[in-house]
């Protein structure tokens, strides 16, 4: 999710919608709430939230997206190959 913040920043979006299959993710940033375990990623996804306007964050299934979970899953593959 910060990797696709910053990338909308960077291509100076001005809304954006979130869809993600993070459910804890997407309610504590919907209903403002802290986590101590994420404070941190929290604290940078809502500063940068605050670029745009309006912003969403939806809470997708992974069972409802397969597609982009196989996408995202082949991508962190990539980064734990060791060379």
């Amino acid at each position: 999710m910060m990797k696709a913040l910053r990338k909308a920043r960077d291509s100076k979006l001005k809304s954006l919608q979130i869809l993600s299959d993070s459910q804890v993710l997407v309610l504590a940033l919907c209903e403002g709430r802290d986590m101590n375990e994420i404070a941190g990623v929290l604290q940078d996804i809502r500063n940068l939230a605050t670029l745009f306007c309006p912003i969403s964050f939806t809470f997708v299934p992974r069972l409802e997206n397969l597609q982009a979970d196989a996408l995202a899953s082949s991508g962190l593959d990539r980064l734990l190959v060791v060379t």
